[in-house]
């Protein structure tokens, strides 16, 4: 019989394991987005159903400029911010994409109106934590929620079925014009709880209570931001709109068309809103309004949707035909119990001409005795009563008939 060789096994050094082990963890912390992973299962953990993708893109401006795991941030905030969290984890980022990740969570979502302007990242091993702060508590935003959904529901109820984009976003403008009066002071005029309820509100507040109702209504459009500059030189940061209609996108500023009429009239009476910034190019609004970024308006290049075109009330000169349709807007105003119709001349010459005529020769005052005849006597206009506004920048007059 042959002897039989015992072998020696070799034993695996415990450092070796450790070492491997070590190894395997770095290589997949370098290769494997580890901090996604993390802030995924930290949202599973805690119950929610974070989206993959939004099947509401178009709603979604400012969501689809960012980086993938900028975006996936955002809809980690998005889920989990209305229970109002101390924090939520979140993928990695710097200043930089923190700042660009919650201006778009802001500026996308109106109803998440109960977060302050500011907000820290903080990161405790390969875990990121976004920090926010709050207006308001859990309690008291679910109740000025419940308020402007109510007010909301109110007005709505009053755009008929099947309505076009247009006539639906000239409702919203000039509703929101009446209801509300522009202010800067106070904690709620940022947001549509202040808008709609407390019937006050700033830039910020018009432009995301009309975003609000809009998309509401089906129709696509965004915030925008950057500055506006009075007739005086003076310029402040601003907002407004930009609404997609027909498939072209336009400039709307329900803010300077209500607020700038203010003080100018001797009335109390609620009026609608002007339409001088409803939807128009951004070749017109350059005059006074410079955005944060140019390609955020880079595609409004059209003018043909504006109130005025559509109206029938753009110009091109002052003539007898033009005043026989003044003429016919004072009966129908007066028909119909409305307070001011508007006039917009396309350039300069035919403007200056107009308001020579109107204003300066009282032809206002001829044209008013004329429809008067057509009007019954309850309906006739008071000529004493008569007011107006210019606006020699754009050339637009507004007659007020109160």
């Amino acid at each position: 019989m042959g002897t039989k060789t015992k072998r020696k096994t070799r034993s695996v050094k415990p450092y070796l394991i450790i070492l491997l082990l070590v190894t395997a963890v770095a290589v997949a912390m370098f290769v494997l987005p580890v901090d996604r992973m993390t802030a995924n299962l930290s949202a599973e953990h805690s119950g929610y159903e974070v989206p993959e993708e939004y099947d509401d893109l178009e709603y979604r401006y400012y969501y689809n400029r960012l980086s993938e795991s900028e975006q996936l941030a955002y809809r980690l905030l998005v889920e989990q911010l209305p229970d109002f969290p101390d924090k939520v984890a979140v993928p990695e980022l710097d200043s930089d994409e923190l700042s660009e990740v919650f201006e778009a969570v802001s500026y996308d979502n109106p109803e998440l109106f109960f977060l302050d302007n500011k907000c820290t990242l903080s990161r405790v091993g390969v875990n990121y934590y976004f920090r926010p702060e709050y207006t308001m508590d859990k309690a008291t935003y679910e109740s000025e929620l419940a308020a402007v959904q109510k007010v909301a529901d109110e007005i709505l109820t009053e755009v008929p079925e099947d309505t076009e984009d247009y006539l639906v976003e000239l409702y919203l403008h000039d509703k929101l014009g009446e209801i509300a009066t522009y202010s800067g002071e106070g904690e709620t005029i940022y947001t549509p709880y202040g808008m709609l309820v407390l019937k006050q509100a700033n830039c910020e507040g018009y432009s995301r209570t009309m975003q609000m109702l809009l998309k509401r209504c089906g129709i696509v459009n965004r915030l925008i931001t950057g500055v506006a500059t009075e007739s005086d030189g003076t310029s402040e940061n601003h907002m407004w709109n930009i609404v997609t209609i027909n498939g072209k996108e336009y400039n709307l500023d329900l803010t300077w068309d209500d607020y700038r009429i203010r003080g100018e009239l001797k009335t109390t009476a609620s009026l609608a809103p002007s339409h001088i910034y409803f939807n128009r190019s951004s070749e017109v609004f350059a005059a006074d309004h410079t955005p944060k970024d140019e390609s955020m308006w880079a595609d409004c290049t059209d003018d043909t949707n504006n109130f005025y075109v559509a109206q029938n009330v753009a110009f091109s000169e002052y003539n007898s035909k033009v005043k026989s349709i003044i003429r016919d807007d004072i009966v129908w105003a007066a028909q119909h119990d409305k307070p001011s119709f508007e006039l917009y001349f396309k350039n300069a010459e035919s403007y200056a001409t107009a308001k020579a005529g109107l204003i300066d020769l009282e032809e206002i005052y001829e044209l008013l005795a004329s429809a008067n005849t057509e009007l019954s006597s309850s309906q006739q206009v008071d000529a004493t009563r008569i007011q107006y506004t210019l606006d020699d920048d754009h050339h637009v007059m507004r007659f007020f008939l109160l």
